[in-house]
């Protein structure tokens, strides 16, 4: 059978064939997001569901914190993160609406992996993930506990099995811990990449400009993420913008508005003028417009996961300035333009400069690295390798005993 080497970098993790199960393997998906909050790893989860539910080799189910239920998907009950009880149980257990969310759904989880009985349960919800492990020895739970470290957690990955590292300078920082490279996979987000690029024309453009109500005839400057200066440091856009005067471009910002976003809504009154910005929260199948719309994508943030916006400007051509990161870095790859963004009067200048590449250029770059179509094979191999896991490895010794005699719920 000999061995094979999964993903590419010298940080592969080699794998002998023998040992990975050769029948159709079953996934439990966990996000209680998706349908919910459209961020990076949300919207991951939900195009993941949707890729592997085209394999041959995976049988997937989705378990969502909203929406409806359908074919191999179903609906958590959960206490939403942004409810009163969440907010008061959080404040009473020094912790986040997100986590509360994340431990109520924890029954909906048990009964999920009883009906389905997956062998691998894949989540970047750390809350969730360390309560199944707890539970684990009590109930007997089989199935390998996968966490997907989007939303990166640092060694040591405690209470987990094995780890889906989406960058290779977050597998680099785990196995530099100390972690053992068995446990911890790299293969990078997957994304639904049209297979051709077809670039707007100037009227077109422009009509779509009309139907977004934007400005015909000035530089857009596009931004995607949570409306706030903390994180994604929109307010060091507004300003970076305003710096450049009169012939500044205009400033469209998409993402979550709450109320956070007021000190940024203010900023941009007072610095771009009404006329000068727009600040909007879109269906997520509407923010491809905004791209196509744009001149150029900046994003402030000094640290992403892994960064998804960025692919996804890139998708449609449109040249990025982000900040010199080794994730950003890796994600943008040579097709955009890398500065120290905690300095202030950098992205001024970045904006004043045309940006090298072509826009189909960048759009066959991100489908040669992180298309669907090109990922898929290799995240079923990581899901069978993941399979292969012993996680008895990982369980109190004094536990195996006890979990070994309890049925497979």
């Amino acid at each position: 059978m000999g061995r094979e080497r999964m993903a590419s970098g010298a940080n592969a993790l080699v794998v002998d064939e023998s040992t990975v199960r050769t029948a159709r393997l079953r996934v439990l998906l966990s996000c209680t997001g998706v349908e919910r909050v459209n961020r990076g790893v949300e919207t991951f989860f939900a195009s993941a569901f949707g890729a592997l539910r085209k394999s041959e080799r995976i049988m997937v189910r989705l378990l969502k914190g909203s929406g409806s239920a359908g074919a191999d998907e179903n609906v958590a009950w959960t206490v939403c993160r942004d409810s009163t009880v969440a907010r008061m149980v959080g404040r009473a257990t020094s912790r986040s609406g997100y986590a509360v969310e994340q431990w109520s759904s924890v029954p909906s989880v048990l009964r999920e992996i009883r009906f389905f009985r997956p062998q691998v349960l894949y989540t970047s919800e750390a809350n969730l993930l360390f309560a199944l492990y707890r539970l684990r020895p009590l109930l007997g739970l089989k199935c390998v506990l996968a966490y997907s470290n989007g939303a990166p957690l640092r060694p040591p990955f405690e209470r987990m099995d094995v780890v889906h590292q989406v960058s290779p300078y977050h597998r680099d920082l785990a196995i530099a811990a100390g972690e053992s490279p068995e446990r911890h996979i790299f293969v990078p987000y997957g994304f639904d990449i049209p297979g051709q690029y077809r670039a707007l024309h100037a009227l077109e453009k422009s009509s779509l400009r009309r139907k977004l109500g934007l400005p015909e005839e000035r530089r857009i400057v596009l931004s995607v993420g949570w409306v706030a200066a903390e994180h994604k440091r929109m307010d060091y856009l507004v300003r970076e913008v305003a710096a450049l005067g009169t012939q500044r471009p205009f400033v469209v910002i998409l993402g979550k508005i709450g109320p956070e976003s007021e000190e940024i809504k203010k900023l941009a009154s007072e610095l771009l003028g009404e006329d000068g910005h727009s600040i909007r929260s879109v269906r997520p199948e509407e923010v491809g417009q905004y791209y196509r719309a744009a001149d150029v994508f900046a994003l402030a943030s000094l640290k992403e996961g892994f960064g998804r916006v960025f692919v996804e400007a890139m998708v449609e051509g449109l040249p990025v300035i982000a900040h010199r990161d080794p994730v950003i870095q890796y994600v943008v790859g040579g097709q955009g333009r890398l500065i120290d963004m905690g300095c202030p009067g950098e992205l001024a200048k970045a904006l004043r400069e045309e940006i090298p590449g072509s826009p189909e250029k960048r759009w066959r770059d991100m489908r040669e690295r992180f298309s669907w179509e090109r990922l898929l094979p290799e995240y079923e191999r990581m899901f069978e390798v993941f399979a292969g896991h012993s996680m008895w490895r990982h369980v109190p010794h004094t536990s195996r005993e006890h979990a070994a005699a309890m049925p497979n719920h």
